[in-house]
């Protein structure tokens, strides 16, 4: 009976996600995205999270107000960015056209450029880099080989200015929970993309790329993403989590984080997922009409 009972104990131990699996997925099933366009890429609290292996921000305005006749692949998107190579994003972009002018994003950390006529780059505006109107928003996963394994192009043609918010589903949700991770590789995301399109208030196109890469680790505090941090021109408004079956950290992760200071909450006519509310800790009051039941001296 001991035996089995060990026998038992070492099954449960192996089976576990902490111990059997070495790639986890602990970024979010699904993101709501909230426009802060007054941001900068100094604004940024998803950096450090133990999930998180490292962030790319680029702003770059154009002032050139010239029209390029072709539509950009997505090349134009993912160049520069430090840890995909070349010949994955030609591999990507190959036969894959966006339905608008993007235009090259180049790569650094916290660069914000203004171009002028010349090609050169002028003294930047104070408010240049701030649009005041977003017509293109697009979220894009890659796996750990740098290859696009979802494209979400339902806001590449709009116009919305600060405050919109936006739903965009991860890849990760078509994870199945009664297969191994590592038979659905597909659906890991290591690399999540939003670049924005919009325009400031002197008509010249302002772009954004906010990039985060994902550790994948199946540390038990290794969460990515909490619901309330901003990054740059967007705040995680409310995040799905993972599954538990992929993301151990999933069971202490928290699931909001307050707004910042300065910031106002979402609009209350986009849907937002809340927190259970605690039950009420106040005395109830009897109605005033119910006699005392306690008799008098």
């Amino acid at each position: 009976m001991r035996n089995l009972f060990s026998t038992l104990l070492a099954f449960l131990a192996s089976t576990s996600p902490s111990s059997a699996q070495t790639i986890c997925s602990c970024s979010p099933v699904s993101y709501t995205f909230r426009l802060n366009l007054e941001g900068t890429c100094d604004d940024n609290a998803v950096e450090g999270n133990p999930g998180i292996q490292s962030t790319d921000c680029t702003i770059v305005v154009d002032a050139t107000n010239l029209i390029d006749p072709e539509f950009p692949t997505l090349e134009d998107i993912l160049s520069g960015i430090p840890w995909i190579s070349k010949r994955a994003i030609k591999k990507a972009s190959k036969n894959r056209r966006n339905p608008q002018k993007a235009g090259r994003n180049g790569g650094g950390r916290v660069n914000t450029k203004l171009i002028d006529e010349n090609g050169e780059e002028v003294r930047k505006l104070q408010s240049a880099e701030i649009p005041v109107s977003i017509s293109s928003i697009q979220f894009i996963e890659l796996n750990s080989e740098g290859n696009v394994i979802n494209f979400d192009e339902s806001f590449t043609d709009v116009d919305v200015t600060d405050g919109f918010a936006f739903t965009s589903q991860s890849v990760s949700s078509q994870l199945a929970n009664d297969l191994v991770i590592e038979d659905q590789l597909e659906f890991v995301p290591d690399t999540a993309v939003v670049f924005i399109i919009g325009q400031n208030s002197d008509g010249n196109e302002v772009r954004g790329r906010f990039v985060v890469r994902f550790t994948n680790s199946c540390g038990s505090n290794d969460y990515t993403v909490l619901g309330g941090e901003r990054f740059a021109w967007i705040t995680y408004s409310d995040i799905g989590e993972a599954s538990t079956t992929f993301c151990p950290a999933t069971v202490d992760q928290p699931t909001t984080s307050p707004v910042l200071q300065g910031e106002s909450p979402p609009p209350t006519s986009q849907p937002q997922r809340q927190p259970t509310r605690e039950p009420t800790t106040k005395p109830t009051i009897l109605p005033t009409d119910v006699e005392d039941p306690t008799p008098n001296p």
